[in-house]
């Protein structure tokens, strides 16, 4: 074997072993922001609840609702994509619609409403409904979106969407083809300092 393929091969096991441990930090990463996250944004919610912040957002049985559920849906694809550009312009253009198309879809969006309980925020009439219908849960977590942006909650509704995003990340898989080209990217570009390595590590 010439001494050129053996660097090679080298430089391909490196890259597997680096795309491996990024692999098993993502998701250690993940759970614990997870765990930190969801007592605190679920207490925040339930505050804003309570003093007349949150509402209408809650109860699907209003006009209203749709209407905040629509502003949610752009406050939540708008908000994404800024996310995505000013932490991950490392990705190229499709990596970067499918980090975004996994954080917006309504299966990512159940599951926030699932980890977070926001089902004890809802009205005990909706609770069964709920259970059985995830785009019903997705519709929620838009409403609450455009709920907080609308009353100009920006504590509350930026870590929502915070956890949205990590929720939404924990489900998104780079290739080791990807994991390279994001690698490279970073090289020829200039940006390849503690930083940014360690926000693609946590990928």
């Amino acid at each position: 074997m010439g001494k050129g393929k053996k660097r090679k091969n080298r430089a391909n096991v490196k890259n597997n072993q680096l795309y491996e441990t990024h692999q098993s930090r993502k998701s250690e990463n993940l759970l614990n922001a997870e765990d930190k996250c969801k007592t605190r944004l679920l207490k925040d919610l339930q505050q804003l609840k309570n003093i007349g912040l949150l509402s209408y957002s809650l109860d699907r049985s209003t006009n209203e609702f749709e209407v905040l559920e629509f502003y949610g849906d752009s406050v939540l694809y708008e908000r994404t994509s800024k996310y995505i550009m000013t932490t991950r312009r490392f990705f190229n253009p499709h990596l970067m619609t499918q980090l975004r198309t996994q954080c917006v879809r309504n299966n990512n969006l159940a599951r926030v409403f699932d980890t977070l309980g926001l089902q004890t925020l809802v009205p005990q009439r909706d609770i069964d409904d709920l259970k059985m219908n995830l785009k019903a849960r997705a519709d929620v977590v838009e409403a609450i979106l455009g709920e907080l942006a609308e009353k100009r909650c920006e504590n509350a509704l930026s870590q929502l969407l915070s956890f949205i995003m990590y929720v939404g990340e924990a489900a998104f898989e780079l290739s080791p083809g990807d994991y390279r080209y994001c690698v490279s990217s970073m090289m020829m570009n200039m940006y390849f300092d503690g930083r940014l390595l360690s926000l693609l590590l946590d990928y």
